[in-house]
């Protein structure tokens, strides 16, 4: 083989390698749209997925908050229970407190009564110091 069949091989092959590279860019050209919009795709459902749960953080932190005001607003109902027991101990005291004055009262009356002659009007008791009356002529009072 002379020089003249080597260059012959040495130009076709460097053909080929130029066909080679061209069919590659171009393949790599009609690909290029399609991973694009892979990319394009893929791109939007992460940021989808990433809205989703940050919507979702929300919610959980909306439900935390919402659970917060319960319980506060439990406590709250506990404390005005708790309140209104002590209010009412306080006026059920005061209630017993006054009835005890009202049975004094009516024992002082009923003793005063004893001592002024009882259910008859009129009649007295045995010593004028009891019935805290002066005596008077014609009473029926033993002496």
């Amino acid at each position: 083989m002379d020089t003249s069949t080597w260059i012959l091989i040495a130009v076709i092959a460097a053909v080929v390698v130029v066909v080679v590279v061209l069919v590659a860019v171009a393949v790599r050209r009609r690909g290029a749209p399609a991973r694009a919009e892979q990319r394009r795709q893929e791109t939007f459902e992460h940021r989808r997925e990433a809205e989703l749960k940050a919507a979702e953080a929300d919610r959980l932190e909306a439900q935390a908050r919402l659970e917060a005001a319960q319980a506060e607003r439990k406590s709250a109902i506990g404390d005005v229970t708790k309140a209104e027991a002590k209010r009412e101990a306080v006026l059920a005291e005061d209630r017993r407190e006054q009835a005890r004055s009202l049975a004094d009262e009516a024992a002082e009356l009923n003793a005063k009564a004893d001592r002024l002659g009882g259910d008859r009007p009129g009649q007295r008791t045995d010593t004028p110091e009891e019935a805290d009356v002066p005596r008077t002529e014609g009473s029926t009072h033993r002496s």
